[in-house]
């Protein structure tokens, strides 16, 4: 009877032990091919060990995933692995190194195959971080309107393809707003790149879309980025967005204005139509920052996405973007390298220096060394301001150019006359164009 006590006694006490122990991991480990699994890559011949432990980690994500509680994280090494749902836990689940492209192109999460009906990876609140995601309908989704959720996820450092869409989402009717963050990775889709959908009376997709490539799968079809929402404001900087149909589809008229000022320092090119608002093109090409020009990467074919010298999108991104604690490019290189980031997942080695001082000219404007009247991100030394007409030469044409616009008090453009970008022509901007009159441009 003892024996049979202290043995009970034994065991309670060594299955305590393993709460304990697991209560108190915050980093669970999957290895698809560790040294202790009977069966490399077959998830179903395991470990009989595994605890999640760098000795014994899990074989699937999923199974990680399940074993943590809130605030955990998840590390997952090179391998393939199936689709997975962060059932709603506020997690983080990383590749080992999401600043080695090398390490995320071969940490992969994906469905049975190409444009297979799964949702590779359902996300939540938590981070995902450092993966390809492949072969489904939706490559990373954060909300659905048939299972009735919305979440907030930090999506960064990832590359997906072989989806129709790529990051894609629904809040449903009577859900608090949402805040998903998509930033610095590659998106790969066909139908669409980020779609923000909501029901009515839902709170909003106020999304934060910042320095991602965002690429159609096959030229000229699908959507870059909707909205189909009728409440939300997201803000949308720093992307490059090519091969689509539409770049950026506003499919309602709703806050439109609103919505148009917070997309900024964008390079949107080569698609069919940059801009839509109601199935009616519109230009944000030269306003707040944004641009269209072939990025010039290095290989978009064969998915290098990196900026060769002479790219538009070099210190062109956000004047005011402020890097999160650690951040960094895809290379895990510093986010900002020149005074100025980048537009795009990838910061530059090279740089504009159109003075030839040696300094990038976005750090000459920033100093103060150089002046940027018009806020173009180009020294005004390098330009022949006053030029009105472009001829090469600052003279009676461009004179007249100006007069015949004198008095214009709002709306006025450089080519007006407007000098000085305050929006009108006045005496101001004659003074400034009379200061370099006859002046011949280099």
């Amino acid at each position: 009877m003892f024996c049979q006590l202290s043995r009970h006694i034994l065991v309670v006490l060594i299955a305590c032990a393993a709460m304990t122990a697991a209560q108190a991991q915050t980093t669970w480990y999957v290895d698809d091919d560790a040294p202790n699994d009977p069966g490399p890559n077959n998830p179903d011949i395991s470990d009989p060990l595994e605890d999640g432990s760098t000795e014994h980690p899990f074989d699937t994500i999923q199974e990680a995933i399940d074993a943590a509680d809130e605030g955990d994280e998840v590390i997952v090494h090179v391998g393939t692995y199936d689709i997975i749902d962060f059932v709603g836990k506020v997690i983080t689940v990383r590749g080992t190194n999401p600043n080695d492209p090398d390490i995320v192109a071969t940490t992969i999460i994906a469905g049975e195959e190409e444009f297979s009906p799964d949702t590779v990876v359902t996300a939540s609140d938590g981070t995902l971080s450092g993966f390809t995601v492949r072969n489904g309908t939706i490559a990373i989704s954060y909300g659905s309107y048939e299972h009735d959720y919305a979440y907030s996820p930090t999506i960064t450092h990832c590359v997906t393809g072989g989806c129709y869409y790529g990051v894609k989402g629904y809040n449903p009717y009577q859900h608090d707003p949402i805040t998903p963050i998509i930033r610095n990775n590659i998106i790969v889709g066909r139908l669409g790149g980020i779609w923000l959908d909501e029901q009515a009376f839902a709170g909003g997709v106020h999304a934060v879309i910042q320095n991602n490539v965002i690429i159609g799968a096959e030229a000229t079809y699908g959507r870059g980025i909707v909205y189909r929402m009728h409440e939300a404001l997201p803000t949308v900087t720093g992307n490059i967005i090519t091969d689509w149909n539409v770049g950026i589809d506003l499919v309602y008229s709703s806050l439109a204005e609103e919505r148009k000022a917070l997309i900024t320092h964008n390079d949107v090119w080569g698609n069919t139509d940059n801009y839509k608002q109601s199935e009616q093109p519109f230009d944000l090409t030269g306003l707040q920052g944004n641009i269209s020009a072939d990025p010039l990467w290095v290989d978009q074919v064969g998915g290098d996405y990196h900026l060769l010298e002479g790219s538009p999108c070099a210190n062109a991104g956000n004047p005011d973007f402020e890097p999160a604690p650690d951040e960094t490019d895809i290379d895990g290189e510093d986010r900002v390298q020149q005074c100025r980031v980048d537009m795009g997942p990838d910061e530059s080695p090279y740089f504009p220096d159109c003075n030839d001082n040696g300094v990038s000219d976005a750090c000459d404007i920033a100093s103060g060394t150089s002046d940027d009247i018009n806020g173009n991100g180009i020294p005004d030394e390098c330009e022949c301001w006053g030029d009105l007409n472009g001829d090469g030469v600052i003279d009676l044409a461009d004179l007249a150019q100006l007069l015949g616009n004198y008095g214009t008090t709002s709306g006025a453009v450089y080519e007006d006359g407007d000098m000085d970008c305050d929006g009108d022509v006045d005496l101001s901007d004659l003074a400034a164009l009379l200061g370099v009159y006859g002046t011949t441009c280099p």
